[in-house]
């Protein structure tokens, strides 16, 4: 399972494989080290979706987890909202010890359309999805 490890409280990029494993690793280093089980999911159309949940038997901490991708530029001469070109999803995780423990076909998720993926020189199989991710604690 592909580890990706970020800062408590500061902006961290993911990149995660198009194509890649379902399931990834997220360590947020900083005040009690958590750990998060990243979910990555393909749907139609090229459609990806990414949710986070934490690794704990319950209780808390809870955690917010801030998940954001930027889309390609507009084109050219073309006047917008630079928000009109990211998409964005706050979580406050849920806890999970055991496989199964938390369904998360039910948790929220960060879609994200085809156009966001990047590389690809070599085809589907090399894409990425960069997403920067927020991991806060709540009082």
């Amino acid at each position: 399972m592909p580890v990706h490890k970020v800062r408590h409280a500061r902006v961290g990029m993911l990149r995660l494989p198009a194509m890649g494993p379902p399931r990834h690793l997220m360590l947020v280093e900083g005040n009690d080290d958590s750990g998060f089980l990243l979910t990555v999911g393909r749907g139609q159309a090229g459609i990806t979706a990414v949710s986070a949940v934490y690794i704990r038997a319950g209780g808390p901490p809870w955690y917010a987890v801030k998940m954001w991708a930027n889309g390609p530029p507009p084109a050219p001469g073309m006047k917008t909202d630079s928000r009109a070109h990211a998409v964005l999803v706050e979580i406050v995780a849920v806890c999970g010890a055991a496989p199964g423990a938390v369904d998360v076909k039910a948790l929220p998720v960060l879609t994200v359309p085809r156009n966001f993926l990047v590389g690809g020189a070599a085809g589907a199989a090399d894409m990425v999805l960069p997403v920067s991710v927020r991991v806060d604690k709540m009082s």
